[in-house]
C-alpha cells in the first residue's frame, strides 16, 4: 500500500516493528484503557481502587481470550505476562519540538500482569 506513495511520505508513515508496538500499546493500554478504568472508577469515590481492580482484571480477561483466539502473540503474551508498557515521553518530545514520530518511550507499571492478578486487588492504572 505505501508502495503508491512518494519515498519520503512513505518513511514517515512507517515505523520499525519495535517503534509501531510501542506506539499501539502506549495508545491502547496506557492513554485509553488506564484513562477509561480512571474515569469510570473516579464516578464511584468510596469503591474507585476495586473497581478499577475489577476493571483491569475484566480487561486482562479479554485479552487474554483475544491472544488465545490469535494463536497467542508473543507480544501479548509478554503483556498478560507483566512485561513493563511503553509510555511516551511527551513533555521531552515536546521540549525538543520533534516530530511525534520521533518519540521515545519509558516503561511503566503494567496493571495487565498476572502477578497483579495474583496479589488479590490489581494494581492501579500506569499512569
Amino acid at each position: 500500500m505505501l508502495t503508491a506513495l512518494k519515498p519520503g511520505v512513505a518513511r514517515a508513515l512507517a515505523y520499525d516493528s519495535e517503534r509501531g508496538w510501542n506506539r499501539v500499546a502506549y495508545c491502547l493500554f496506557v492513554n485509553h484503557l488506564a484513562e477509561i478504568a480512571a474515569a469510570i472508577a473516579d464516578r464511584h469515590p468510596g469503591a474507585a481502587d476495586q473497581l478499577e481492580a475489577d476493571l483491569w482484571n475484566r480487561a486482562h480477561g479479554v485479552l487474554a481470550a483475544f491472544a488465545s483466539d490469535h494463536g497467542w502473540p508473543a507480544q501479548l503474551r509478554a503483556v498478560l505476562a507483566g512485561v513493563p508498557l511503553p509510555a511516551k515521553a511527551n513533555l521531552r518530545l515536546r521540549w525538543a519540538r520533534g516530530a511525534d514520530r520521533e518519540a521515545t518511550y519509558l516503561n511503566v507499571l503494567n496493571p495487565l500482569s498476572e502477578q497483579a492478578i495474583g496479589w488479590g486487588r490489581r494494581v492501579a492504572s500506569p499512569c
